[in-house]
C-alpha cells in the first residue's frame, strides 16, 4: 500500500541529502515531496532473485539482509 510520506519521514530524506549533497532546499524539499511511502510485512523480500531495481528506498524501521546465492547457499553480504 502507497501513501504520501508524514512530515517525520519527509524531514529524514532531507536531512539524509543535506549531508550528501548540496542540493537548493526548495528543490530539496520538492524532491522529497515526491517520496511515496510504502508498508510492507516482516520477512517480506523487497527484491526478488534476479530481479533489477530500479527504485530509491528509505527504511526507517527494522533491518537489513544483503546476501547472494551461490552452490545453494545464501552469503551474507551486510545487516543494516
Amino acid at each position: 500500500m502507497c501513501y504520501n510520506m508524514s512530515m517525520e519521514v519527509t524531514d529524514y530524506i532531507i536531512r539524509f541529502f543535506n549531508q550528501k549533497y548540496p542540493f537548493n532546499q526548495e528543490g530539496l524539499a520538492e524532491f522529497a515531496n515526491a517520496f511515496l511511502q510504502q508498508k510492507e510485512g516482516r520477512n517480506t523480500l523487497l527484491i526478488k532473485p534476479y530481479q533489477k531495481d530500479r527504485e530509491l528506498r528509505f527504511l526507517t524501521k527494522e533491518i537489513v539482509r544483503d546476501y547472494y546465492m551461490a552452490d545453494d547457499k545464501e552469503h551474507n553480504i551486510n545487516f543494516t
